[in-house]
């Protein structure tokens, strides 16, 4: 199976639909927040740096893997990309805007983590598990899907 994890930005369409068509799927990644302009909104200034260029380039990688009906699978920001590609909104900065960050809780080293349910499917079977602890760095989230 060949999957591909976006790791550099691509602007040629045509580029952007082989990769499409030849990858089995599609891994989208952590990194710096979605820009709200993406989403219909104004940045507020607790909103961390966005990269315009990087979220241009994976809305069209999304819409060429729904495009050729390929898998994807969204880590953090992954997934509010999606969110966003899909038409939902996102929470700039939780602590701010939601006063906490319920989901998550804090180790003896500092380090934030929360649990994750994993259904049946390619994930499940790689683990063999459908509960597992993730890292949980991100201050954005999901608001609306």
């Amino acid at each position: 199976m060949r999957m591909w994890f976006p790791m550099f930005i691509v602007e040629d369409p045509y580029i952007i639909e082989s990769f499409a068509k030849e990858m089995d799927g599609f891994v989208f990644t952590g990194g710096d927040d979605v820009d709200p302009a993406s989403y219909g909104e104004e940045k507020l200034p607790e909103c961390g740096e966005v990269e315009q260029e990087r979220d241009a380039f994976e809305l069209a990688m999304l819409r060429a893997c729904v495009k050729e009906n390929k898998p994807v699978f969204g880590i953090c920001r992954g997934i509010q990309i999606m969110n966003t590609f899909l038409g939902g909104t996102l929470w700039q900065d939780q602590p701010s805007q939601l006063g906490k960050t319920e989901h998550c809780t804090k180790d003896e080293k500092g380090h934030t983590h929360h649990p994750v349910k994993v259904t049946p499917g390619f994930l499940y079977d790689l683990l063999g598990t459908e509960d597992i602890m993730t890292n949980s760095y991100h201050h954005q989230s999901v608001k609306a899907p």
